[in-house]
C-alpha cells in the first residue's frame, strides 16, 4: 500500500470515528427535539381545541339554565293568586348567576424550549 493510500485509510477511519462520535449523538437530539416540537404543537392545539368546545357548551349551557329559570319563575308567577303583574315584572327582570358555570382555562406548562436547544448546543460543541 502507498503512503497515500495508507494516510486516506487512516483519514477515512478519522472520519468514521468522528462522525459516530459527535455527529450520531447530535442528529438523535436534532431529531428528539424535532419530534418534541411537533408534540408540543400537536397538544397545544388540542388544549385549545379542548377549551373552545368546553366553552361553547358552558354557554349554552349558560343560556339554558336562564331559560330554566325564567320558566320557574314564571310557573311560581302563575300559582300566585290576585294580581300578577308585579311578580311578573319582578321575573321578567330577575337575573339569575351563571358564574359556576364559566370555564376557567387552565395554565399551560411552559415548553421546554431553552433546555432542548442547551442539549443541541452541547452536542455540537
Amino acid at each position: 500500500m502507498t503512503p497515500v493510500a495508507t494516510q486516506e485509510l487512516h483519514c477515512a477511519s478519522l472520519k468514521s470515528n468522528a462522525t459516530e462520535a459527535i455527529c450520531t449523538p447530535y442528529q438523535g437530539k436534532v431529531s428528539a427535539c424535532s419530534a418534541y416540537d411537533s408534540c408540543w404543537a400537536a397538544s397545544e392545539a388540542a388544549a385549545a381545541n379542548n377549551y373552545n368546545t368546553a366553552v361553547s357548551i358552558s354557554n349554552n349551557l349558560k343560556t339554558q339554565w336562564n331559560a330554566l329559570k325564567r320558566i320557574e319563575c314564571l310557573l311560581d308567577v302563575l300559582a300566585k293568586s290576585g294580581d300578577q303583574t308585579a311578580a311578573l315584572t319582578e321575573c321578567i327582570q330577575k337575573s339569575h348567576s351563571t358564574d359556576a358555570l364559566t370555564i376557567v382555562k387552565p395554565p399551560v406548562t411552559a415548553k421546554l424550549g431553552s433546555f432542548l436547544q442547551a442539549i443541541s448546543l452541547q452536542a455540537i460543541a
